[in-house]
């Protein structure tokens, strides 16, 4: 079921990214030199392509979206426990030691931080697709500025949500985690 999940979310970050790269494309290119009427007869093979690319741009964007979400992370965390260190080494002691003494709270943690993950990379991701379905709208439509408008705003709206939902879901992963860390180093009974 764990390993299920994560690729299931793997994906989902790729097709947000196969969105901002598909706008990029009708950017500089445009979508007219491309005959949607012959894809029907391809619909099993580039599903299944899909998928792939998904995945592995998934894979890809989960990467970078971690590298630019470190910072912040230890923010969050600082502002939750301010009186707990935040090492990368105490960090590690901590989410073994649950892993090792209390399996439930850790599959429940390893829920959590899948939330974790596919937020922080849709927060960079409904960022680029706010930003190419600007441009493409001003570029190559012609729309009026009441719907860019609207656009930029519903796009400002989408960002906050995820950004918020993303800092609701460390703040429980380190509540959670820190709590029991204490619970276990305090009793030293398994939870």
């Amino acid at each position: 079921m764990g390993t299920t999940s994560i690729i299931v979310e793997l994906v989902i970050i790729g097709f947000q990214g196969i969105i901002w790269l598909s706008l990029v494309i009708g950017v500089f290119f445009g979508y007219d030199w491309i005959d949607f009427s012959k894809a029907k007869d391809w619909v099993t093979i580039l599903s299944i392509a899909a998928i792939a690319v998904s995945y592995t741009l998934g894979l890809i964007f989960n990467s970078v979206a971690a590298t630019l979400f470190g910072p912040w992370r230890l923010w969050v965390y600082r502002m939750i426990l301010p009186d707990f260190e935040s090492t990368t080494k105490e960090f590690w002691n901590i989410y073994s030691t649950i892993m090792l003494e209390s399996p439930d709270i850790h599959k429940h943690l390893e829920r959590i931080f899948n939330e974790i993950r596919l937020l922080r990379a849709t927060v960079i991701n409904l960022c680029l697709i706010a930003i190419f379905t600007i441009i493409y709208v001003v570029m190559r439509t012609d729309i009026g500025w009441q719907i860019i408008v609207f656009i930029i705003v519903f796009s400002f709206f989408l960002i906050f949500l995820a950004i918020w939902a993303w800092k609701r879901a460390m703040r429980r992963y380190y509540k959670i985690m820190t709590y029991t860390y204490k619970i276990l180093r305090s009793s030293g009974d398994r939870v």
